[in-house]
C-alpha cells in the first residue's frame, strides 16, 4: 500500500463501529507477540465488550477494506495513583481521560499515514462529544519500543507509575499548550 496524502484518507476514510459481520478472518497488524495481542482482541473479545458496554470499537475502513481500529473508553487519571500527574497544574483529584483500550492498523496499512489520520481523528473526537475529557490515555507494553515512539511522536507524554507494571501509561493533554 503505498502512503495515502491527506486529502485521500479524508475523502476515503469511513469510520463506523465494528459489527458481528466484519470479516476478521485476514485481518493482521504484524507477526510480533503485541500484534497476535492485538489480532486477538479484535476477533474474539470487542464485540463482547461493545455488548457488556464496556467499550466501543470503532473501524477505520479504506476502500471497503478494514484497515484499522481502535477501542476507546472513558476513564480517569487519579492523582493519587500517579503522583507525576502534579507537574500537570490540573487542580483535581481525578482527570477525566478517553482511553484508547486497543489500537492496531492492518500491516498492508502500516507506514501509509493511517495511525496519524486515526489519532488525529480521536483527538478531534474526544473534544468534539463535549462530555468534559481532559486527557486521551492508553497503556503500552514497555518492551514494545516501536509504539512507545509512535505515541510520543503523536504528542503523548509517559506518567510515572507507583507499581513495576509491564505497561506505561501514557497521555495526550487535549486541551494543554
Amino acid at each position: 500500500m503505498n502512503r495515502l496524502t491527506e486529502q485521500e484518507r479524508n475523502a476515503a476514510i469511513v469510520i463506523r463501529r465494528l459489527d458481528a459481520a466484519d470479516d476478521l478472518s485476514v485481518w493482521t497488524c504484524g507477526d510480533e507477540p503485541w500484534a497476535k495481542d492485538v489480532s486477538d482482541y479484535l476477533a474474539e473479545d470487542a464485540l463482547d465488550h461493545m455488548a457488556r458496554g464496556i467499550a466501543v470499537t470503532l473501524v477505520f475502513e479504506h476502500e471497503q477494506r478494514l484497515a484499522g481500529f481502535c477501542t476507546i473508553l472513558g476513564g480517569a487519571l487519579r492523582a493519587e495513583d500517579e503522583p507525576s500527574t502534579q507537574a500537570l497544574d490540573v487542580a483535581y483529584r481525578e482527570f477525566p481521560c478517553l482511553q484508547i483500550g486497543q489500537f492496531g492498523v492492518r500491516i498492508d496499512y502500516q507506514g501509509t499515514g493511517l495511525s496519524r489520520f486515526i489519532i488525529r481523528w480521536l483527538r478531534l473526537y474526544a473534544r468534539s462529544v463535549d462530555i468534559g475529557f481532559r486527557f486521551l490515555s492508553l497503556h503500552v507494553q514497555r518492551e514494545n519500543a516501536a509504539a512507545r515512539r509512535f505515541w510520543e511522536r503523536s504528542g503523548f507524554q509517559t506518567v510515572a507509575r507507583r507499581s513495576g507494571s509491564n505497561f506505561l501509561f501514557q497521555i495526550y493533554d487535549l486541551y494543554g499548550s
